[in-house]
C-alpha cells in the first residue's frame, strides 16, 4: 500500500472529515507550535550530539492508542520523517494513513525560499507559532490563579 501523502489544503479537509492529526516530532517542537487539535506521539528524538534517533516504541504507543482502522493524518516539522512514519504504521497493519508532504513548516529550496507551504505556512487553525509566543503564554498561564 502506497502512502498517500497531501496538501495543507487537503489536510485540512480530511481533518474535518474525522482523520486524526498526529505531530510526530520531539514534544519541544510540538510545544512551539503546532496543527489545532494535534496529538502528539513522537516518531524520533534529538540526541544530546544533536543528531536524531527514532523513537522504538512508536509502533506499539500507536497500537496502543487506536485501532487499524483509525484515520490517521502524520505531521512532521517539513515533510521528511512523516513518510517513514507512516510506512511503519502501514507496515505494522494501519489501513488509513496520509502524511502532510510540506509538515508543519514547510519545504524549502536550498536558499531558505518557500516552495510548498506547510500547516503554519498556509495560516491554517494552530496553536504557539513561535518560541516568543510559547514563552508569552507559559508566562501568562504562570501567573494566572490556581482553579480550585
Amino acid at each position: 500500500m502506497s502512502i498517500k501523502r497531501v496538501s495543507a489544503a487537503d489536510a485540512l479537509g480530511l481533518q474535518k472529515l474525522g482523520y486524526i492529526v498526529i505531530d510526530i516530532r520531539p514534544p519541544f517542537e510540538f510545544e512551539r507550535g503546532h496543527p489545532a487539535g494535534a496529538r502528539n506521539v513522537p516518531f524520533y528524538f534529538y540526541t544530546q550530539a544533536g543528531g536524531v534517533r527514532p523513537n522504538a516504541d512508536f509502533v506499539s504507543l500507536m497500537q496502543s492508542l487506536f485501532t487499524v482502522d483509525a484515520k490517521l493524518l502524520l505531521v512532521d516539522k517539513f515533510g521528511t520523517k512523516s513518510p517513514d512514519a507512516a510506512q511503519a504504521l502501514i507496515s505494522a497493519g494501519f489501513k488509513d494513513v496520509c502524511d502532510l508532504r510540506a509538515g508543519y513548516k514547510g519545504i524549502l529550496d536550498n536558499l531558505g525560499r518557500p516552495l510548498e507551504g506547510g500547516w503554519e505556512a498556509c495560516g491554517l487553525p494552530g496553536t504557539l507559532t513561535n518560541e516568543a509566543g510559547y514563552n508569552a503564554s507559559l508566562a501568562e498561564a504562570q501567573k494566572a490563579p490556581k482553579k480550585s
